[in-house]
């Protein structure tokens, strides 16, 4: 359990005069992982030493309802999905772990591997037309996977936890173990068409161990496709490091769980694999229509926020 995010919290006065003694109640509030006024409301957790816990046995119990309704129908999951994951979390056995680190040390959680990304037409689209197998490494809730689906591809996921799976699942995904040893040998008879790798790779603390291991499942021919955020753009370092959080001395993966990807390094990555035939395009500019004529273009690396890339197994 990660997410500490509260709207509001209730204090006994033995727990107030607890979170007063350590010395971050008063503190100056900051938005860093959650919007401000989340932030002053997630304090116990974030500041004072509190735990977060979480009845899931009894969840309805400990509801409050959001009265301005604001967000009805735009965030938030289905309340037969929530049960299913419910019935998920109780039945998870001690110990279970996610396929990778997926919250980052010492910097944003911006750059957390986020379970509910929304599918980005600029990558699906380097999905090939053809391609009738894919198999999506690191999967989420689904959207993206949905989607290939309903393009009449058959969608095979490892997915990044098994609460997670069940989502994906609901969406026509198959679903290996949430583990690469145990899901590479349950695969290892079948090829692929495609591997989806969407923003995955820089959470990986070996990536080309992880792609050597991916390519055999790949079909001759086949394509691998994903995307990694560019961390040459010019304000990456901002955006790691936003007001109120210190800068570290170290940036390797050891200390952040990331690898702050380029074009270059991703290139470097699928060549040393053995992929062939390899592309990389930018995107997700600050200015989209003015600045997309430096997509392939050096000054590109400076702006766009996105690496996509596209390989073949020769």
């Amino acid at each position: 359990f990660t997410n500490e995010h509260a709207a509001c919290y209730i204090l006994t006065r033995d727990q107030l005069r607890r979170a007063l003694d350590s010395g971050g109640y008063l503190a100056p509030v900051r938005p860093v992982k959650y919007g401000l006024l989340e932030t002053a409301a997630t304090v116990p957790y974030t500041e004072c030493g509190f735990t977060k816990l979480i009845c899931i046995s009894h969840l309805d119990d400990f509801l409050l309802h959001h009265m301005p309704n604001v967000y009805l129908g735009i965030l938030g999951l289905p309340l037969e999905e929530v049960k299913l994951q419910i019935e998920t979390l109780t039945s998870l056995e001690p110990g279970a772990k996610p396929l990778f680190e997926t919250e980052k040390k010492n910097i944003s959680p911006r750059f957390n591997k986020f379970y509910y990304e929304r599918k980005r037409k600029e990558l699906l689209d380097l999905v090939p037309a053809d391609s009738r197998s894919v198999l999506s490494v690191g999967c989420g809730w689904g959207e993206s996977e949905s989607d290939l689906i309903e393009k009449g591809k058959k969608v095979t996921g490892i997915p990044l936890d098994p609460v997670i799976a069940i989502s994906a699942r609901r969406r026509g995904v198959e679903i290996t173990p949430p583990d690469f040893d145990r899901a590479l040998e349950e695969l290892s008879d079948r090829r692929f068409d495609c591997l989806f790798l969407s923003e995955t790779l820089q959470h990986i603390a070996d990536p080309v161990k992880l792609l050597n291991s991916l390519r055999p499942l790949l079909a001759p021919g086949g394509a691998i496709v994903g995307s990694v955020p560019n961390f040459r753009r010019l304000d990456m370092k901002k955006k790691l490091f936003p007001d109120g959080l210190p800068v570290p001395s170290d940036l390797s993966f050891s200390s952040t769980s990331l690898h702050l990807t380029t074009r270059k390094e991703v290139s470097r990555w699928l060549g040393k694999s053995g992929f062939g035939k390899i592309e990389t395009a930018l995107s997700d500019f600050p200015h989209r229509r003015a600045l997309s004529l430096f997509r392939f273009k050096p000054l590109g690396d400076y702006l766009a926020s996105t690496v996509l890339f596209r390989a073949r197994k020769t």
